[in-house]
């Protein structure tokens, strides 16, 4: 084997192992890509969870006001004709 072939089959297996170890860092970067992409979405997902329990957090408060601005309204219209009723008996009662 003259110097030059020992050369070129030298060159020949650093190129190989060179084509294998670029191989290699692709498949590793697309794992690494698609565990990112994976962690996104549950990212993703878990923001989606987390907006709509707030979501119904707030419906539910917004319900129970509902709730006491009725009964309110209900204990103040039941106040209004005792209220009017007092109010005339005052008044006749000053002017004379």
């Amino acid at each position: 084997m003259s110097g030059a072939e020992h050369t070129h089959g030298e060159l020949m297996r650093e190129s190989q192992q060179l084509r294998d170890e670029l191989d290699q860092l692709r498949r590793t970067s697309a794992a690494e890509v698609e565990i990112a992409k994976l962690e996104s979405s549950k990212s993703r997902e878990a923001k989606m969870m987390a907006e709509t329990a707030v979501g119904m957090q707030a419906a539910e408060k917004l319900a129970e006001a509902d709730i006491v601005i009725t009964r309110l309204e209900r204990e103040v219209a039941a106040l209004r004709p005792r209220r009017r009723g007092r109010m005339r008996g005052r008044s006749s009662s000053s002017i004379s």
